[in-house]
């Protein structure tokens, strides 16, 4: 199982359970980069990186151009971290507790948490015109801008 891949511009990222997460140059299917970080729970795509979780709980930052990890934020680990989604300079997961977390873009460290419910966040977080969209195992939906 692998969640929906990122295509942006001409080039299509996705991530799978084998822990592998990929660059493919879309118009012709030829392989940019493949990298042995990542896992199932999806792929977010920002300017200049692009960011995976893997099944043990560790985000990482890939370079975009090269699949280079860039950095690697291992204090989630065991918490059954969702996808990331990005929002504004920050990646988003969410885990096991209800709790989302902020990660710096430019070197993955924490900068926020905040609680979402006291039920499980397994799907991917969401971004729509700058709001990031989250709902538990319960089937609550919250809401969370950042401030500016």
């Amino acid at each position: 199982m692998s969640m929906a891949p990122v295509l942006e511009g001409n080039t299509l990222y996705v991530s799978s359970f084998k822990n592998q997460t990929l660059a493919i140059e879309g118009p012709t299917g030829r392989p940019l980069w493949s990298r042995d970080h990542g896992g199932a729970g999806g792929v977010a795509v920002s300017s200049g990186n692009v960011v995976v979780t893997d099944g043990k709980g560790v985000v990482y930052g890939l370079d975009k151009m090269s699949g280079s990890a860039m950095w690697s934020q291992q204090a989630l680990g065991r918490r059954s971290v969702t996808g990331p989604a990005i929002h504004g300079d920050y990646a988003v997961v969410g885990d096991y507790k209800g709790y989302l977390h902020w990660l710096r873009l430019d070197n993955g460290e924490l900068a926020a948490r905040e609680k979402a419910g006291g039920d499980a966040l397994r799907a991917q977080p969401l971004v729509a015109d700058g709001i990031l969209l989250v709902q538990n195992v319960d089937g609550k939906l919250t809401a969370f801008r950042l401030a500016q």
